[in-house]
């Protein structure tokens, strides 16, 4: 799952948020956080991302 605060973001991953990039390894959450990363959050929470 990802956590955005503020423009920083964050992957949490068993309750521990992990400092990007491409911390995470599950697919469908590596895909929205690549998306975020090459984007930039202010993209993200626009919903341009998928």
């Amino acid at each position: 799952m990802i956590e955005v605060d503020g423009d920083e973001y964050y992957v949490v991953m068993d309750g521990v948020r992990l400092k990007g990039p491409f911390k995470c390894r599950d697919e469908a959450v590596s895909a929205e956080e690549e998306c975020l990363y090459f984007m930039g959050v202010s993209d993200y929470k626009a919903g341009k991302c998928p």
